[in-house]
């Protein structure tokens, strides 16, 4: 199977084949490189283009987000990718939409080079690597959108992300996109921890219309006010926080 393969109409009807042509391109990379590497999990080659990169592409895609999923008709913004890994979902989102530069930042300097031999070999000249964790991004970007999928838990990935937000707030709001598979069940505490980082819930969307590829949905935040003086926190505060861990 190749990506092109996978039986869902949006896919054939937002992406050109040039497009998926380089999206089956990575998915080999991912299978002959990246998973002897350890950079995913062990999976077959079918699994690859179903629970990566079809996973990655689907909020650009789906007919419950594409209209407002903020890559669609916009051009120049700057997108994070924290804890990037292998470059999932950044890469395929860069393959969609080359009018918008993606920062990918991880600690691991192996995979960070697997992400740069990737963005050569398919020539996406909108892709930059960052080797190094979040906390120490000394960059002058910063992020209009930050994307996580497959990385911290919700409130710690909220929190590492105002490393990277501009301090003081856009004309519009810098937007936090969260792959979930289903809504978090906040608590009181953990609605008010949103709301003291910057936060707003905009969106929890459901993809029902491939739910039988793959369960997935996307959660929306938007940043529109300063967090709490307290807050960002360092990474060793972060991580003993019980509310980060109950939040989930």
């Amino acid at each position: 199977m190749t990506v092109a393969d996978i039986a869902y109409s949006p896919l054939h009807a937002h992406i050109t084949p040039a497009q998926l042509a380089l999206l089956e391109s990575y998915a080999t990379l991912l299978t002959t490189v990246a998973m002897s590497a350890g950079y995913i999990g062990e999976c077959s080659a079918d699994e690859v283009r179903v629970r990566h990169m079809f996973d990655a592409i689907l909020p650009a895609i789906a007919p419950e987000s594409r209209p407002t999923f903020p890559l669609v008709d916009t051009q120049g913004l700057k997108v994070f990718d924290l804890g990037a890994g292998a470059g999932l979902p950044s890469v395929p989102l860069a393959i969609l939409f080359p009018e918008h530069d993606f920062f990918l930042i991880d600690a691991q300097e192996k995979r960070c080079k697997f992400v740069l031999d990737v963005a050569r070999e398919l020539k996406l000249t909108n892709v930059r690597v960052h080797h190094g964790v979040v906390q120490n991004f000394d960059r002058p970007e910063r992020a209009d959108i930050v994307i996580f999928r497959a990385f911290r838990k919700i409130l710690a990935s909220l929190e590492l992300s105002l490393f990277v937000l501009p301090e003081r707030a856009k004309q519009i709001a810098p937007k936090i996109l969260y792959w979930r598979s289903q809504a978090v069940p906040f608590s009181a505490e953990g609605l008010k921890r949103v709301d003291d980082l910057g936060f707003e819930i905009a969106a929890f969307v459901k993809f029902a219309s491939a739910e039988a590829i793959v369960p997935r949905g996307l959660y929306t935040f938007n940043h529109n006010k300063p967090a709490k003086k307290q807050f960002p926190r360092s990474w060793k505060k972060i991580s003993a926080d019980k509310l980060v861990e109950t939040e989930s």
